[in-house]
């Protein structure tokens, strides 16, 4: 009976046990001992149904529950294996550490590290406050620095940066000056390698002859550095539904893999099918290698691999189980790719792709152009319909027009890659073809054109959209509901898919009541404190300490303005005295040392005042000039003055209270 239960139904539960043990901290040995029992459990209920065929017909359920039970607790297991060790930062403060650069990211004056600590195993955060070209992934440094929790800052709707540094094994994080660390070696592993060969490849193009807007393409698109794409291409891409093109995937692997199957067609000629083949998988994965093994482009690999082999060994393949067989393999050996972006909407479309394209297309396949024409819209329609959602959820835009942008772009794209893979090949051994650099180029102003066209016509996209996870489980449900009624044509099935509709409908409606419509925020930032005040879709921000941009504030804070639906910002004129009413409360921001020199006959009473990072003087000489009934120390003040605030505190009347925003979060008024 276990060889013919579908891969689909182990892949639910695997997910069910990794969503468990990722939220439930469960002993390694305690999962180990569930697993055996459970095995041996399953072993007896399948030796003991099989004895009788009155038992086989009641007692059917009970190995099938019990494999099912199983699948999750291999989930379990795989997130107990994988779990890192996690040290106190104590531990670590203060005392010499080694450790193995493992990624590298530009920042826009800084360089970050992630490292691993040689002696414990666990991943440090390093921020390094210049940059630093001469480093690379393998490098081995040694430093002496204090560490602290990562931790997030507390403002509503927020990414949990916290989790998800957690998630990969890294909790603490220090910064570090130019002359506090030293290279003492180079080491290598996998990892490092695939992360050399791409930086390889993205150097060879970096020093062509090619314009920065065709780099920038290449670079992100073909060999999947994405640090190149700026928020400007990244937003025109998603706004005109394209962004996928951004980012290998599916798309791109089954690009390269007609590509293989075009170049090594001779040698079906020369019976040397099973070659051709080896070959093509083994080119496919090296691909995959030196692009940085995404998630999304080993799944695809895995997809094609697997369908290759049941052609090699003449058995009949099912996409759907290649899919759950890639999303099994992904999810065992690194259970933290369910909780990737990338992973969630890549299976997503593509899994919507394979239930309903073939099957909503009827169309003949013997008219060709038309079938193919019909096959591009339905494939780039469900896989909107499967990850719209999702995506919305993630990125706060909804493209409406991704259908015609996929129609225009999406036959460029072949001939864009494979022209790009010959200009890198001619690249790697020191030749530049112009003929090839001017047709790249015009693909580029072509895909780019395209994208910026597109997210500026009417109608384009919905943007500043904000969808709960419950939303998208009442999504998801009704979506299968109607892939049931498809295939089955059952009347329940059509029920369900509009009860569960009109629930969807209710949810969004309840959600959106529920959210004020005016409101005062006091956020937390890394170098500033900015003040929110929005009312009626119009926010107005106030930052004494740091000159803001709407649009530098927009990407900032992108899941607090979609939720509250804050479509316009302008920036507030700070007043001379430093202080403003909002939201019925009078706020008074401390951004100004010449203010602990100010006198009052009689303190000015306020509800918030505010300390900054450019107040430096004693919290009592701001008593005399105000009366707050709060105060609020910013997220951004540094840790002396914090330390020299919390012994003034602490002689504070009981009538004022305190809010420091770098442990309690941000001031929500409402």
């Amino acid at each position: 009976m276990l060889h013919r239960v579908p891969l689909l139904r182990c892949l639910l539960p695997l997910a069910i046990g990794i969503f468990i043990a990722d939220s439930v901290a469960m002993p390694l040995w305690t999962v180990v001992a569930l697993l055996c029992t459970v095995l041996a459990a399953l072993l007896f209920a399948e030796w003991f149904v099989s004895r009788s065929p009155k038992r086989a017909m009641h007692l059917s359920f009970l190995p099938t529950s019990l494999l099912l039970l199983l699948c999750t607790l291999v989930g379990a297991l795989s997130v107990s294996i994988h779990r890192p060790a996690s040290v106190a930062a104590q531990s670590l403060s203060d005392k010499p550490a080694t450790c193995r650069i493992e990624r590298i990211t530009d920042r826009e004056s800084s360089t970050e590290l992630i490292a691993k600590e040689t002696a414990s195993g666990v991943l440090l955060q390093i921020f390094l406050d210049h940059k630093n070209y001469s480093l690379t992934e393998g490098d081995v440094i040694t430093f002496s620095a204090r560490f602290h929790e990562i931790a997030n800052l507390g403002n509503p709707e927020e990414f949990d940066y916290r989790t998800f540094m957690m998630r990969r094994g890294c909790t603490l994080s220090t910064s570090l000056g130019s002359d506090e660390y030293r290279t003492i070696r180079h080491t290598d592993d996998f990892n490092t390698l695939s992360l050399h060969a791409r930086r390889r490849l993205v150097n060879l193009v970096i020093n062509s002859s090619l314009s920065v807007h065709a780099k920038r393409l290449v670079c992100t698109a073909v060999l999947g550095d994405a640090s190149f794409a700026d928020s400007t291409t990244r937003n025109a891409f998603s706004r005109a539904g394209i962004a996928h093109m951004l980012a290998i995937s599916g798309l791109h692997t089954g690009i390269i893999l007609a590509l293989l199957t075009l170049l090594l067609r001779p040698l079906d000629f020369m019976r040397l099918r099973k070659v051709r083949w080896l070959v093509t998988v083994i080119a496919l994965f090296s691909y995959i290698f030196v692009t940085g093994m995404s998630a999304s482009a080993v799944r695809a690999a895995i997809m094609a691999a697997t369908a290759i082999a049941a052609l090699a060994w003449q058995r009949d393949g099912s996409p759907l189980i290649s899919l759950c067989l890639a999303a099994i393999l992904i999810l065992v050996f690194t259970p933290i790719a369910l909780f990737d972006v990338g992973f969630q909407l890549s299976f997503a479309a593509v899994t919507a792709i394979l239930l309903l394209a073939a099957r909503l297309n009827v169309m003949s396949q013997r008219r060709r152009i038309a079938f193919t024409v019909i096959s591009w819209i339905l494939a780039t329609l469900i896989a909107n319909l499967g990850c719209a959602l999702l995506s919305a959820h993630y990125f706060h835009t909804l493209p409406l027009l991704s259908i015609l942008s996929n129609l225009i772009v999406i036959p460029i794209l072949p001939l864009f890659v494979a022209i790009a893979l010959a200009a890198i090949l001619c690249l790697s051994f020191g030749i530049e073809l112009i003929e090839l650099h001017t047709l790249l180029e015009w693909l580029t102003s072509f895909i780019n054109g395209t994208a910026h066209a597109a997210s500026h016509l009417p109608f384009a996209y919905i943007d500043n959209i904000h969808i709960s996870m419950p939303v998208i489980v009442i999504y998801y449900a009704a979506f299968a509901l109607a892939v049931s009624f498809i295939y089955s044509r059952r009347i329940r099935d059509a029920i369900g898919f509009l009860t569960v509709g009109t629930v969807l409908v209710m949810w969004i409606a309840i959600e959106a009541a529920m959210v004020p419509r005016s409101g005062l925020f006091i956020l937390n930032s890394h170098n500033s404190t900015p003040l929110l005040y929005f009312s009626g879709g119009n926010g107005q921000l106030w930052c004494a300490d740091r000159e803001w941009t709407p649009d530098e504030f927009t990407d900032a804070f992108q899941g607090l303005l979609a939720k509250y639906r804050i479509n316009h910002i302008t920036i507030a004129v700070n007043p001379p005295e430093s202080a403003a009413v909002m939201c019925h409360r009078r706020i008074v921001m401390a951004a100004s040392t010449s203010m602990r020199y100010q006198r009052a006959a009689k303190p000015v009473r306020c509800d918030y005042l505010v300390v900054t990072n450019r107040y430096y003087g004693n919290i009592s000489d701001l008593l005399h000039t105000y009366e707050p009934s709060m105060i609020v120390l910013s997220g951004a003040l540094f840790d002396n003055c914090r330390d020299r605030y919390a012994v003034e505190l602490a002689s504070l009347p009981r009538s004022i209270r305190v809010h420091d925003i770098a442990t309690s979060g941000a001031v929500v008024v409402q």
